[in-house]
């Protein structure tokens, strides 16, 4: 952004700016008696609308402390000779509206009130937060107005190409229907079986196995299938849940190898399943269900499981090679 640009963006030093308390502690200046900067932009005059915690009545000033979510700031105002506070000491827990300056009391920013008034409509508090980020969000980017492109007219389309096709070929269709006819009948006319040596079959198996009737391709296909095929078989564990098969599986794998006799350690099959889930407790009510169903059995410290004889028998229909996590 070009510093031209930059200045169209920064408001008048007497221009009201709201803020909210965060942005009132966060302010800096560069020394004693230079004005207050936030986003590098001088704050001289500030609004904001914030909840009262506390109210001191002295004779020549108020001590307020302010609230608005974003953080606390003492306030202070002065009050001229013969003037009242607009707050009494226990009217607290109420929102305000307030204008003033701030200054530095300390190590912290204080805030000194200027004008102080009760709000009477909770609008005011949210109107307040959308104000505050809007003039901040207007001095880093600018005018949300800006003049944007207007949409392209039915004028400004580009009319589509047209390319040009060859004419249609004209086919006289009598003349083509009667060519294929005759192909049609050539060839079934050479292709035709003889049939003068097979008797009439009356039923599916006839016309399959009927005798003088040498067999076909596909009646010997059809045997070779029904020779190897074999029926297929039912998991046996399919009614479980991934994470319990999973613990199956993960107990299978583990015994194949070298270790203790006592079993699967119960930390082992934490880490196969590991991928299916990381809660403890979901893991614990699987090995209580298996167990229940008789397909494992733990050690008598609790810290090993093993299959039973249930699962063993299934064994074969599982390839083992292949990590079930």
């Amino acid at each position: 952004m070009s510093a031209s640009n930059a200045s169209q963006h920064i408001p008048p030093i007497e221009a009201l700016r709201p803020v909210t308390v965060k942005q009132m502690l966060s302010a800096e200046r560069p020394h004693a008696t230079a004005n207050f900067e936030l986003d590098n932009i001088e704050l001289q005059h500030i609004t904001s609308v914030v909840h009262v915690l506390e109210v001191i009545v002295s004779e020549n000033r108020v001590a307020y402390k302010f609230d608005d979510g974003t953080g606390q700031i003492n306030g202070t105002q002065w009050l001229r000779s013969g003037e009242e506070s607009h707050l009494e000491e226990e009217e607290t827990s109420i929102y305000v509206r307030v204008q003033g300056t701030l200054s530095r009391f300390g190590n912290s920013n204080t805030f000194t009130v200027s004008q102080i008034h009760k709000v009477e409509d909770m609008h005011e508090v949210y109107f307040h937060y959308m104000e505050a980020c809007y003039g901040t969000l207007y001095i880093q980017f600018g005018s949300p107005n800006v003049q944007r492109p207007a949409a392209p007219t039915v004028e400004d389309v580009p009319a589509p190409q047209r390319s040009l096709t060859p004419p249609p070929v004209v086919v006289d269709t009598s003349v083509a229907r009667a060519e294929t006819l005759e192909s049609r009948a050539t060839t079934e006319r050479d292709f035709a079986p003889d049939t003068t040596q097979y008797r009439p079959a009356t039923s599916t198996t006839d016309r399959q196995f009927a005798p003088g009737r040498p067999p076909s391709d596909s009646d010997e296909r059809r045997k070779a299938i029904s020779r190897t095929v074999s029926p297929p078989v039912r998991d046996p564990l399919s009614h479980l849940g991934n994470l319990e098969r999973g613990i199956i599986l993960a107990i299978l794998d583990a015994s194949d190898k070298p270790g203790p006799e006592d079993g699967v350690p119960i930390g082992a099959i934490f880490l196969s399943v590991k991928n299916l889930t990381s809660n403890i407790e979901e893991i614990e009510e699987a090995l209580d269900n298996l167990y229940d169903q008789h397909y494992i059995t733990p050690s008598d410290d609790l810290a090993h499981y093993k299959v039973t004889n249930k699962v063993r028998d299934t064994k074969g229909i599982y390839d083992l090679s292949i990590s079930p996590v």
